[in-house]
């Protein structure tokens, strides 16, 4: 399950389809991912989108808009959103901050 998330995280995902890809249904996907994780599958696939984010942020000069489509975010200020809830900081202070330290 996580390696196919980590292999599909910029495509759309949706828990039914993907509970139909292991053969389960998707409460009880739902249930083994928590068990497995420690997380619901939705947090778990947004974290990893951000994670990928960040790594983009830093080690490409690609907007934040660009960035946000690449790693599966459809909508901008969603993208926004939760990076400032993860982070406590925006994409561009995120990237700031990390290019300061490498300086």
């Amino acid at each position: 399950m996580i390696s196919y998330l980590e292999q599909h995280y910029a495509e759309p995902i949706q828990i039914d389809q993907l509970a139909a890809t292991f053969g389960y249904s998707k409460n009880h996907f739902m249930n083994i991912f928590k068990q497995h994780t420690g997380t619901s599958c939705m947090e778990y696939l947004i974290r990893l989108r951000l994670e990928k984010a960040c790594e983009k942020l830093v080690q490409t000069n690609q907007s934040v808009q660009e960035i946000a489509s690449q790693v599966g975010f459809t909508n901008l200020s969603n993208f926004n959103r939760q990076f400032k809830q993860h982070f406590q900081l925006t994409p561009r202070q995120y990237r700031n901050q990390q290019l300061k330290k490498e300086s």
